[in-house]
Parts: structure tokens; sequence; C-alpha cells
């Protein structure tokens, strides 16, 4: 007998009968599961960071934004006024063509609000702007001021600011200092 007539006497598999068993369709539906939720788990972990660095780089710049005109303003004052019980920071400006009186800071601590109000002698020119509120993307939820009087030979005198700036449930803390110019009045 040569091989073709052997190969006519063997018994002849079913119509797709080389395909795979339901345990091997399991098997492989399992892994992919697993790499899918893997991949899911690798993306969510990753918008997250996204979203907690989104969340940083806001308050970082929010709070060099309101630090550096703070510090611009009271160099420039001639006198500083700070009212604790109201958390209110009054600061005078040199005498100008503008008219403006006074610079105010006013921090309410019930609905954590920071306001920033332009008085001039134009009363019409008035402004008030809310810099911080519950609702803002950045949270202040603390704002002091502290006065050191002048030590040793200067006479001037140095303001400090503290701010807490809210960030996943955590304040993180904003200390910044100006000194008014040397003829300055309190």
């Amino acid at each position: 007998m040569n091989a073709r007539e052997q190969n006519q006497h063997r018994p002849r598999r079913p119509a797709g009968g080389g395909g795979f068993t339901i345990i091997e369709l399991l098997m492989s539906l399992l892994l992919v599961s697993m790499l899918l939720t893997a991949i899911a788990l690798a993306m969510k972990a990753s918008m997250d960071s996204y979203q907690h660095n989104h969340s940083a780089a806001a308050v970082n710049q929010a709070s060099r934004s309101l630090a550096l005109r703070m510090q611009r303003e009271i160099r420039q004052a001639v006198a500083v006024d700070y009212t604790a019980a109201a958390s209110k920071v009054v600061i005078t400006p040199p005498t100008g063509a503008s008219g403006l009186l006074d610079i105010t800071y006013t921090y309410t601590l019930a609905n954590k609000t920071l306001t920033y109000g332009l008085r001039y002698t134009d009363t019409n020119k008035n402004t008030t702007e809310t810099l911080f509120n519950s609702s803002s993307e950045v949270l202040l939820s603390g704002f002091f001021v502290t006065r050191v009087p002048a030590q040793g030979l200067g006479p001037c005198t140095k303001v400090i600011c503290t701010t807490y700036f809210t960030i996943d449930g955590q304040a993180s803390p904003l200390v910044f200092t100006a000194s008014p110019r040397r003829n300055q009045t309190y």
C-alpha cells in the first residue's frame, strides 16, 4: 500500500475541528481581561497624577501672583495698616496723578474670600475684585499679616504675610515679606 492509499483509509476530521477548545478560549479571555485591567489602572493613575499636578500648578501660580502683587504694593507704600480682627490690610500708596487713596485686601474666613479694593478720590473709579473665594479653583484657607517693628539701625518695619492655600485637602503655607519705604508712617 502506498502513501496515497494510506491517506484514503484514515478517518477524516470533521470540518472546523482544528479550532480552539472552550478552555483555550476562556484562558485567552482571562489573559486579555487582566491585560486591559492593568492598562486601565495605569491610565487612572496617570490621570490622577495629571490632576494633582494641575492643581499644584494652579496653587503655585495663584500664590506667586498674590505675593508679587502685595510685595510690590507694600514696597511702594507710604503707610500699611493691618486690622487683625477684620483680616484687613490697607495700603496707602504715594500720592499721584491717578488719585488712588488706598488699596485694601480683606479676607473673610466664613466664606474663605479675599477681596481686593481700590479707593480713589473720584468715587466713580472705585473697584472691588474678588481674588479668591470658595468656588475658585484655588482655595485660600487662611490670611494673616504681621508687622515686625524696626530693630537695630534701620527705621524700617517689615510686613510678613502668611497665606494658606488648600490643595487636595491639605493647607500649604506661603510666607512672604516686604518692607515699605523708609519714610512710611504707621
